[in-house]
């Protein structure tokens, strides 16, 4: 009562207080009232939001997995609300998570599809469920083989949850896709940089450098002769 109605940040802070509170201490009816009260008062997204934090922190994953389906159903054209949903499932498995993109595919705009799959890939990842995380970024790859951001995204995501000999074999086959001259660059930054981090030996390392440096060089023949013939 004392908050100015139109200071809705305070506002919603009081409210996700009073429901956590009532989270903890209160019974099913005295948190379902104030979470009714939040719900009318403040923006539904963000209590929404909100309350899928507090059931998570509480272990209520069952609850917490009902918020989403109401989320998903009311902004179903909501990228991020999608992306955390999975993200949810693939961590807690209370819905098939390859289900949940599934889902999402069907009602997002195609310009977002990439984006949720990655997304999907990526939490698989963080779950430990490496060899289904590789399979998913190598169908990506499949259909975007130039795509040097994504291959970097599936490096650094298998360096981070999965192994070293894994993710040097996908670096070695990043660095064989025909990517022009200025791409190659960056792609062979950082293919250097990972085996400097993860080499056994100097003698390692140099190999890798050699085997660098004559990609670059027969890139580069490729790309004068293609000018070449351009200019015919």
């Amino acid at each position: 009562e004392a908050i100015d109605i139109t200071n809705t940040k305070e506002k919603l802070s009081i409210y996700v207080a009073f429901m956590n509170f009532e989270n903890i201490y209160g019974d099913t009816e005295s948190f379902k009232q104030i979470v009714e009260a939040a719900l009318e008062k403040n923006d539904k997204k963000k209590v929404y939001s909100h309350l899928i934090v507090i059931y998570n922190s509480s272990k209520k994953y069952q609850m917490a997995n009902e918020i989403y389906k109401i989320l998903v159903k009311e902004y179903f054209n909501d990228v991020d609300i999608w992306k955390k949903y999975i993200d949810f499932a693939v961590e807690t498995q209370i819905e098939d998570g390859k289900e949940v993109l599934g889902k999402a595919m069907q009602v997002l705009n195609k310009k977002n599809h990439l984006e949720v799959t990655m997304s999907y890939a990526m939490s698989l990842y963080k779950a430990k469920e490496c060899e289904k995380a590789r399979d998913v970024f190598d169908s990506i790859l499949k259909s975007l083989p130039k795509r040097k951001d994504i291959w970097f995204v599936y490096c650094d995501k298998e360096c981070k949850f999965g192994s070293v000999d894994k993710a040097r074999k996908i670096y070695e086959r990043m660095i064989e896709v025909p990517f022009k001259k200025n791409a190659l660059k960056s792609v062979i930054k950082k293919y250097l940089e990972f085996e400097k981090d993860n080499m056994k030996s100097e003698k390692d390392f140099n190999k890798a450098k050699e085997k660098a440096q004559k990609i670059i060089q027969e890139r580069m023949e490729i790309d004068d002769e293609e000018e070449d013939n351009q200019d015919e």
